[in-house]
């Protein structure tokens, strides 16, 4: 939530380093690696947060899906796509999408 918060504020580095932070406690939370993402993507570094979304975070996306029953999967990425919608979170609905799709 801080680097959610500094995000919002422009405080790149500060909400970096929290999302950092945040992956070294729990690397399962898919959240702060697409709040990491989207810190690299503000500050122009496009292919480390390609690389970060392609590698890290889909690949613990995945391994969590893969725990759940097919309903639930699309159930959660469906709810996880509304609320990107609603945020206007272009490169989260395009990740999103892509999953949602794979499923189906």
């Amino acid at each position: 939530l801080f680097g959610d918060y500094k995000y919002s504020e422009n405080e790149y580095t500060i909400a970096e380093e929290a999302y950092k932070q945040a992956l070294s406690l729990n690397s399962w939370d898919i959240h702060n690696y697409i709040g990491l993402a989207n810190v690299y993507q503000a500050t122009g570094r496009y292919d480390k947060a390609m690389a970060l979304l392609m590698n890290d975070a889909d690949r613990v996306f995945k391994l969590h899906l893969n725990t759940l029953d097919r309903s639930t999967q699309v159930l959660r990425i469906s709810s996880a796509l509304e609320l990107s919608i609603k945020e206007q979170k272009e490169n989260d609905i395009q990740i999103l999408t892509q999953m949602l799709e794979s499923i189906n």
